[in-house]
């Protein structure tokens, strides 16, 4: 997001100098979607789902709905969380399978669900779901995997194991899965597929439980996610995954504005990016995590060829697709944004707000204005607190000849940050073509909006 270590520190100054400086930044650009999908039909953006292969026949596409805690012990929900997590990992990684996200999915966690409309939902054909039983030291998982077009059980099976060795059954799962929709993986994909965060159960459940932290996005959850990633690393040093997932906490840092010395957290997120990616090259975050400190640094091109190499490595997952996507807007790659953004989208029907900020972000840059003030429009009216799309949707409506709207939004922004500064937003939007960010900024201005 940023085109120099100087630029970071100028979005920590942004953070703090707007009326409600704990309001983070990050809260407000990714946004809380609605719990609903939205349709393809309900947004033209939407309307391609980009699932179908070569011969234009669409991939088998399925759902892994969260596993019920059934140990008696509210603690172990990370557990559950954390196995269903692994297996939509492992599938999302091979091209034959369309993967609904971990937010969508999750979506269904604790409901009494009928399969059926979970199916028509998300738009999958296929949904897995199971529950997790943990005594002493056994673990039980029980799986069924079914049709939701017409609800019948292709399959169920019981996988019993010692607690030790309990990290294998996502691996089995997964392989059960692929082996019942006859999926073929390309040669090579095999051989990384089931490769698992750690190795060793203490370690396993030291990182689920960090994933679990980090999914509640707080800066206290933020910080103890951390924690548990660096236990994860001091019990198995060799673990790629848990590298990586510390880089993000620090990348997270840096974003919210909650890092106390940002250019340190850089050099964090860094360390352990550049050590995940050593340890595995075959690990997507790892990738990802390193993507976005070369953003971060204003190395676009270098940035562009690691969320490349991270969608390659899960192919079927709407995050690698969206951060590529980002990459690509701040690269002025509009279309293939806009594409990936789409792709996004069909993979987490649940998705978060600024999924649609990338589509409108991508179609006003590319010259589509109208379409770029209906997209906005949309992200707003699910999310009304997403800054960078009421910005952006301002010079949308200066693009499309209609001033007396665009100062009405800009004056109802400054109602909510009256200490807002043109030359601060700026900083964060460091798109390679400087004439296109010339030309926002000069909207913004003409609607009234403070140098």
């Amino acid at each position: 997001m940023f085109e120099t270590l100087g630029v970071i520190l100028g979005l920590v100054s942004i953070l703090f100098a707007f009326e409600k400086p704990r309001r983070s930044f990050l809260a407000i650009f990714k946004g809380r979607s609605d719990v609903h999908p939205i349709a393809a039909d309900e947004h033209p953006s939407l309307a391609s789902d980009g699932s179908a292969n070569a011969s234009g026949e669409k991939k088998p596409s399925i759902a892994v709905l969260a596993f019920d805690n059934m140990s008696g012990d509210p603690a172990q929900g990370y557990f559950c969380d954390g196995i269903s997590e692994d297996i939509i990992t492992d599938l999302s990684k091979i091209n034959g399978l369309a993967v609904i996200g971990r937010q969508s999915s999750f979506t269904y966690k604790g409901k009494a669900n009928d399969v059926r409309r979970v199916g028509q939902e998300l738009g999958v054909r296929y949904v897995l779901e199971g529950s997790v039983r943990k005594a002493g030291s056994r673990v039980r998982v029980s799986t069924q995997l079914i049709d939701s077009e017409t609800g019948t059980h292709l399959w169920a099976k019981r996988y019993d194991r010692e607690w030790d060795d309990a990290f294998l059954m996502g691996d089995e799962i997964a392989e059960d899965i692929v082996t019942s929709l006859d999926i073929k993986v390309g040669r090579g994909e095999d051989a990384r597929i089931w490769r698992k965060a750690t190795k060793s159960s203490k370690a396993r459940d030291v990182f689920y439980e960090g994933q679990d932290a980090y999914y509640r996005s707080t800066q206290q959850d933020n910080r103890r996610a951390r924690e548990l990633f660096l236990e994860a690393i001091r019990l198995e040093p060799e673990s790629a995954q848990a590298h990586a997932s510390a880089a993000v906490t620090h990348v997270l840092d840096m974003i919210h504005g909650w890092s106390a010395d940002p250019e340190r957290s850089l050099e964090e997120a860094k360390r352990f990016a550049n050590r995940a990616v050593e340890l595995d090259d075959d690990n997507a975050a790892g990738h990802y995590a390193r993507g976005f400190v070369l953003l971060f640094e204003g190395r676009h091109e270098e940035a562009l060829a690691e969320g490349a190499r991270a969608l390659e490595l899960r192919p079927m997952c709407s995050g690698p697709n969206a951060s590529l996507a980002y990459l690509q807007l701040y690269s002025g790659q509009w279309d293939s944004a806009l594409s990936n953004a789409r792709k996004a989208v069909t993979l987490n029907p649940v998705f978060p707000g600024w999924y649609l900020y990338l589509m409108g972000a991508a179609e006003y840059f590319g010259g589509r204005h109208e379409q770029a003030f209906a997209t906005l429009s949309q992200a707003l009216a699910r999310n009304p607190r997403l800054l960078v799309a009421r910005m952006l949707r301002i010079a949308a409506l200066d693009a499309v000849r209609r001033p007396d709207d665009a100062k009405a939004e800009a004056v109802s922004l400054l109602g909510d940050y009256p200490d807002f500064s043109l030359s601060r937003f700026s900083a964060t939007q460091p798109l390679s073509d400087k004439s296109r960010r010339d030309q926002y900024l000069a909207a913004l201005r003409r609607s009234g909006l403070p140098g």
